[in-house]
């Protein structure tokens, strides 16, 4: 505080210890919020797959060799990804199924078409396989945060006491 009871900024002793020592002996500032911005928020493409083949049907396990074989080329691309292989799935709308899921994305990317490029012909490739259409989507976030927030139901508790 200043002498006029406001705060008062300085660019001198950027040190954080100089900083909160004050003016002189027995003087201490108190910190009571911070933001630290270590790095700057990266943008990030997101993507949904899911589809199938109906159950008992070869060309599933087809589709899940050739899925296998292009996990190389995702990560490669700096791709990432969770999935899930569904072999007996009983679904009220889609009945009794083999089933595929992934859900994944590529940090730092900022142009969902270059993604497009790369899922468009790999997307083709699973329908041909099993003769059934697969859903796509994908989404640009400008910041990665944005990406989660929108992506997950319930804020991260990480640190917080009343968790």
């Amino acid at each position: 505080m200043s002498n006029g009871g406001g705060p008062s900024i300085s660019s001198q002793n950027t040190d954080p210890f100089w900083a909160l020592r004050g003016g002189g002996g027995r003087t201490w500032g108190v910190v009571t919020s911070v933001t630290v911005l270590a790095f700057k928020y990266p943008p990030i493409v997101t993507f949904y797959l899911s589809g199938g083949a109906p159950f008992g049907n070869e060309s599933y396990w087809e589709a899940v060799k050739h899925f296998h074989a292009f996990l190389l080329n995702l990560n490669d691309s700096g791709g990432n990804m969770y999935y899930w292989l569904l072999p007996d799935l009983k679904d009220a709308q889609l009945g009794h199924v083999s089933a595929m899921i992934a859900s994944g994305g590529f940090g730092n990317v900022s142009s969902k078409a270059t993604i497009d490029r790369l899922m468009g012909p790999f997307v083709k490739e699973l329908e041909a396989i099993t003769g059934l259409p697969f859903n796509y989507t994908s989404t640009l976030s400008r910041k990665a945060s944005t990406m989660y927030t929108a992506t997950n139901d319930r804020p991260d508790e990480v640190g917080r006491h009343d968790a």
